[in-house]
């Protein structure tokens, strides 16, 4: 096995990861839905990472990606339940690392329907599944609280996450922040994770990507803040940062370890900064 493949077995399952009462008033935080409405979002991710571990293998640090997308989203219909059915395509991607910029081609990356409800929980996915080694699933993830708080009231959540515990803690700081010409709402939330590779392999049902034997643990934690336009019921930006430290072992072969074979371990640092704003539909 070669250093690159367990190195990609670490940017699996980190990725398998790509959302105190102040005062007497309440807030309910809903997501508005209108057939037709359309949005767009424009998100920003950038990463350094750092590894190695693997003998006779170039040993990295800071190496450092851009990646840029367009999303854009529109309701197809509101169940009588309230959930909205959305419909997302890529409008363009690409990606930067070092001096070469790469456009992806989005005409060929299937159109993404999920089911939605007024808090940004997505209930069901379709379409994702057509990507081929995305492991991490949004689904239960609730982008807003899903009952009244009074303003700076904390509240949790478990993430659906193969492999590991994450959980997410979250507070309304603010209700009346001024971003641009929107009064918006102001979220915070912390999210972490302990990371086990074996389970969320067996989660999975295998990955291509990541071959056999290869075990691996890790932690991950990220903040982000949330900014909330209650006016138009639509999260208007998103902003924060993750950091991730991974370790994985599994076998080499005799000719690439002075030892004659047997395991090695390898280590990933990651750190992402993301940001993703509303743009005029």
């Amino acid at each position: 096995m070669t250093y690159r493949r367990i190195i990609a077995a670490c940017f699996v399952l980190v990725l398998a990861v790509a959302a105190c009462a102040l005062g007497q008033e309440t807030v309910k935080l809903e997501m508005k839905f209108k057939a037709g409405d359309l949005t767009r979002y424009k998100m920003i991710m950038d990463g350094s990472a750092s590894f190695g571990g693997i003998p006779n293998a170039p040993q990295a640090s800071n190496l450092a990606v851009r990646a840029v997308a367009v999303v854009r989203q529109r309701v197809k219909r509101v169940l009588p339940n309230g959930d909205a059915e959305i419909s997302s395509i890529v409008e363009s991607a690409r990606y930067t690392y070092g001096n070469k910029t790469v456009e992806l081609p989005t005409k060929k990356m299937p159109t993404t329907v999920f089911v939605m409800d007024k808090s940004g929980m997505v209930k069901s996915v379709a379409g994702a599944q057509k990507y081929p080694g995305m492991p991490l699933s949004v689904e239960k993830f609730s982008a807003l609280p899903t009952g009244e708080l009074a303003l700076g009231e904390s509240w949790s959540q478990g993430l659906p996450f193969p492999g590991g515990n994450l959980m997410m803690v979250g507070s309304v700081i603010s209700l009346d922040e001024k971003l641009g010409n929107s009064k918006v709402a102001v979220i915070k939330q912390d999210i972490s994770a302990d990371l086990d590779m074996e389970k969320a392999l067996a989660g999975l049902g295998g990955n291509q990507m990541v071959p056999q034997g290869v075990k691996g643990k890790g932690k991950l934690t990220a903040t982000g803040t949330t900014f909330f336009s209650q006016e138009k019921g639509r999260v208007v930006r998103t902003e924060g940062v993750m950091d991730a430290q991974m370790e994985a072992t599994g076998p080499m072969p005799s000719s690439q370890t002075p030892q004659g074979g047997g395991d090695v371990t390898a280590y990933l640092l990651m750190h992402i900064s993301f940001e993703l704003y509303l743009l005029p539909a």
